[in-house]
């Protein structure tokens, strides 16, 4: 679903001014308008047009520079999926760690499982045997045991910690671009004095329902093809009355 799913893109914005406003200023004795590219709705929170895309960029939105569009709530461009992940495909690939990190512990627990209950025949067969005496269909057992006991241990790990990472960003409520990005919102509000909060955290219960909505649990860890909760900050544009809306 992840790699098949769009994560989300603004809207082709032709008349930026009439979204942004304009500012005005007197040169040689006549009013100048100039078209606003940036405006801050609340501390650390901007709205910018991409000249790039030719769109309103709304909040947590990026370009990337690989699909060369813009993305809503764009966490990062995966290779693997070949597609970006955000706001409309975030869920899904959360659920994706999800769902590698516990098969990796089945197919763990299965090999141990078998090793634990191995009959007591084929243990003093194996005890008894050199490795050159073992028959073919032994040795291959054993051998793709061992291979399939390494490739899960090592994506377990790797998945793990992934795992781990992103619900880490789920419960505070950022992206993997946002962490870097509100360390140097946290730097320059210390130099100004001023205490940093993320502007997006809800609290981790609200958090999780950014991403989930408000589904029961069982619901939540399921595959689903409703679309995400309503951002905090309207990111859709109506071109008729030149407004943001929800």
């Amino acid at each position: 679903c992840c790699s098949l799913t769009s994560p989300g893109n603004p809207i082709y914005c032709a008349d930026p001014g009439r979204i942004l406003g304009e500012s005005v200023s007197i040169l040689d004795g006549q009013k100048v308008y100039e078209t606003t590219y940036e405006v801050e709705v609340e501390k650390f929170v901007y709205y910018r047009y991409c000249f790039q895309c030719k769109c309103i960029k709304p909040p947590r939105s990026h370009h990337c520079r690989v699909t060369e569009k813009c993305v809503l709530d764009m966490d990062h461009y995966c290779p693997w999926m070949n597609n970006c992940v955000g706001y409309g495909n975030y869920r899904y690939f959360l659920l994706y760690l999800m769902y590698m990190f516990l098969g990796s512990l089945y197919v763990i627990g299965f090999i141990i499982f078998e090793c634990v209950v191995l009959s007591k025949t084929d243990k003093e067969f194996i005890n008894r045997q050199s490795i050159f005496q073992v028959n073919f269909l032994q040795l291959r057992e054993i051998s793709a045991a061992s291979y399939s006991f390494t490739l899960a241990v090592s994506a377990l790990i790797s998945v793990g910690l992934l795992l781990a990472w992103h619900v880490y960003l789920t419960l505070s409520n950022q992206t993997t671009i946002e962490f870097y990005v509100n360390l140097e919102n946290h730097y320059r509000a210390k130099l100004e004095n001023v205490i940093f909060t993320n502007p997006f955290d809800e609290g981790w219960r609200k958090n999780i329902r950014r991403v989930f909505g408000d589904a029961p649990w069982y619901r939540d860890l399921l595959p689903s093809s409703r679309k995400p909760p309503a951002p905090k900050f309207p990111f859709s544009l109506d071109d008729t009355s030149g407004t943001l809306l929800a």
